[in-house]
């Protein structure tokens, strides 16, 4: 199905959903910009790919539920699931919980907006898959910031996870927020960020371990 450009009346509307006006030339601008990057979207769109070896591999997928306030106290979990991978493996045993932002295939995700509530990935993330082939089980979805986008851990669709030691205030550490998921979800490994995110995070490391007493490791880098 083609990606329908937006018509003069909608970029209008949107504009002032967003409190400004545009005028005729400003939307036929828009409206020319837009053209060629719908186009290459759409091409993007319909060209066929085929989904991970894992989806087909590992069919016992449970898309679970959003655990309630007795279940997950701390708002550390979008969604309880379980996906259940090789019998054996360097990581059978482990209960794994990943970010709202990993695809798995069948498991609704939303990188923690509202924008991408309600899509349901139909391929599973290369991490997915490798923690699969390893005899991992998934758990669990957490809860993360709108597009990862925050400076104190309060901007997520879900809502802030909580400290444990002092509930009345959101983690702010991503790092501390992983800990915190451990004990939730009983994982025994949340995932982690990406190394470029650590090396951004650093520098207000200070501040986070100030708020947090909690910590974890990163288990990412050896996969």
């Amino acid at each position: 199905m083609a990606i329908e450009p937006p018509k003069k009346e909608d970029l209008r509307r949107i504009a002032n959903e967003n409190h400004f006006e545009l005028s005729d030339s400003e939307a036929d601008a828009i409206g020319a910009m837009l053209a060629p990057i719908i186009g290459f979207l759409d091409r993007i769109d319909q060209t066929p790919i085929e989904p991970s070896p894992s989806v087909r591999r590992y069919r016992d997928r449970d898309a679970g539920h959003r655990p309630t306030r007795e279940e997950d106290p701390l708002n550390a979990v979008v969604r309880k699931i379980r996906v259940t991978g090789a019998p054996s493996g360097k990581l059978k045993g482990k209960r794994i919980g990943v970010k709202d932002s990993v695809s798995v295939a069948g498991i609704p995700i939303c990188g923690g907006s509202h924008i991408l509530e309600g899509f349901v990935p139909d391929d599973d993330a290369t991490i997915v898959s490798r923690m699969l082939d390893e005899g991992a089980e998934i758990v669990a979805t957490l809860v993360m910031d709108d597009f990862a986008l925050s400076g104190d851990g309060t901007t997520s669709a879900h809502g802030p996870t909580l400290n444990p030691h002092r509930p009345e205030y959101c983690g702010a550490d991503p790092r501390a927020d992983r800990a915190r998921r451990s004990t939730t979800t009983g994982s025994t490994s949340p995932s982690a960020p990406t190394r470029a995110a650590r090396f951004a995070c650093r520098r207000r490391g200070q501040a986070w371990s100030a708020s947090n007493p909690l910590t974890d490791w990163c288990p990412t880098l050896a996969l």
